[in-house]
C-alpha cells in the first residue's frame, strides 16, 4: 500500500525543524558576508587592507565583514561600518547579491549595500587598514579587489530604486576570477546594466549607413538650393583668386544650346623649388547636351607672392605636375 502524505492543517505553526537548516547532506553551503561602499558627496570611503591581512591585502575595497548569527544583512552591513569607520551612515540600499564559488565545499553569500553617510571625519584607528575619501573618477585607478572595476561602476549609478544585481562568481583552472551577472531579458532603462560594447567592424559599419543616410537627406536640399540660385559654391580659405578657384563649384547651366551640370574643384598644390604656389583646376560636365564639344578639362595657374596679395606667374591647360616638368 502506498504511503499517504501527511495533511497540511491550515494555521499550522512552522517551527524551526520545519525549516530544513539540517538538510546538509550534498547541499551548497555559504557562509553570509556584507560589503557596503558609503557615499559622501562625490567621494566614496574606500579602505586600503592591512599588508598583513590574509585576504587581499594592499587592494582597496569597501567596508563589510562577516554576518552574525543573531543579525540580518543590512544590520551586519551598518554594525561593520560602524566598527571600522565610527560612521552613523543612513539610506542603506542593497545593490547587489554575490553567491561565490571559490573551489571549497562552501561557499560565500555576499550582501553588497551602499550607504549616505553626511560626516567625513572617521576614526584613524582601524585593524583592517587605512581609510580614504576617494573621489569616484579616480576609483579605477587604484588598486582595487578584483570585483571591483567591474562592479563599482554599475552600482554607483543605480537609482535609489533599482533592483540589486545578481551575481555568480568563480575561478578558472589558473585562478583567474570570473564574474557573472544575471541579465533580465528586457530590462532596461536607466537602472539596467550596461549593454556590451559594440564590436569595431560593427561601429564602422553603423557610421557608414548613418552617413549615407544623412546623404540622402541633404542630397533633395542642395538640388532645391542649385535650381533656385544656379551655383553651390565652397572656397578655399587662403588661395590666390579664391573665385577663380574654388574648392568646389557646381554650376546648373540652363542655356540653349548648353544644358547639363558642370563640376568645378580646385587643389592647391605643394610649394614649388622655384618658390611659386600653384593651383591645379579640374572642370568635369555631367548630363551634358551640346552642340559644341565640351571636354572635361583641367588647368594649372602659378602664382608668386607680391606686397598685398598675388601675381599670376603662369598658366597652363595641362595639370601642374605636367607643367612643372
Amino acid at each position: 500500500m502506498l504511503a499517504t502524505a501527511e495533511k497540511y492543517e491550515p494555521g499550522a505553526l512552522m517551527g524551526a525543524k520545519e525549516q530544513g537548516a539540517d538538510a546538509t547532506q550534498q547541499r551548497w553551503m555559504t557562509v553570509p558576508r556584507s560589503l557596503c561602499f558609503v557615499l559622501n558627496g562625490d567621494d566614496v570611503l574606500m579602505l586600503k587592507r592591512a599588508a598583513h591581512r590574509r585576504i587581499y591585502p594592499r587592494q582597496y575595497n569597501g567596508l563589510g565583514g562577516h554576518i552574525e548569527r543573531d543579525e540580518d544583512p543590512a544590520s551586519g552591513a551598518l554594525r561593520e561600518v560602524a566598527e571600522e569607520s565610527g560612521l552613523q551612515v543612513h539610506s542603506l540600499r542593497l545593490r547587489a547579491i554575490y553567491n561565490i564559488d571559490a573551489g571549497h565545499h562552501t561557499g560565500i553569500l555576499l550582501f553588497i549595500y551602499t550607504a549616505l553617510s553626511d560626516s567625513r571625519c572617521f576614526h584613524g584607528d582601524c585593524a583592517e587598514g587605512e581609510l580614504e575619501w576617494v573621489p569616484r573618477q579616480q576609483l579605477l585607478q587604484l588598486d582595487l579587489v578584483e570585483d571591483l572595476p567591474q562592479l563599482l561602476p554599475r552600482i554607483l549609478s543605480m537609482g535609489d530604486h533599482a533592483p540589486p544585481l545578481h551575481a555568480h562568481v568563480s575561478y578558472d583552472e589558473h585562478d583567474r576570477h570570473m564574474l557573472r551577472f544575471h541579465e533580465e531579458p528586457g530590462h532596461g532603462g536607466a537602472d539596467a546594466v550596461p549593454a556590451r560594447k559594440r564590436s569595431r567592424p560593427r561601429r564602422i559599419a553603423l557610421g557608414f549607413l548613418l552617413s549615407l543616410w544623412f546623404l540622402l537627406l541633404l542630397t533633395p536640399c542642395a538640388f532645391l538650393y542649385l535650381a533656385a540660385n544656379g551655383e553651390i559654391r565652397i572656397n578655399h580659405s587662403d588661395i590666390p583668386e579664391p573665385h577663380a578657384h574654388p574648392r568646389l563649384l557646381l554650376s546648373l547651366i540652363s542655356e540653349i544650346q548648353d544644358r547639363g551640370l558642370r563640376i568645378e574643384s580646385s587643389t592647391i598644390q605643394p610649394q614649388r623649388a622655384d618658390g611659386l604656389h600653384c593651383v591645379e583646376t579640374q572642370v568635369r560636365f555631367v548630363l551634358w547636351q551640346t552642340r559644341s564639344e565640351n571636354q572635361d578639362t583641367r588647368y594649372c595657374d602659378c602664382y608668386t607672392r607680391v606686397a598685398g596679395g598675388w601675381s599670376l606667374h603662369s598658366s597652363n591647360t595641362d595639370s601642374c605636375v605636367t607643367a612643372a616638368s
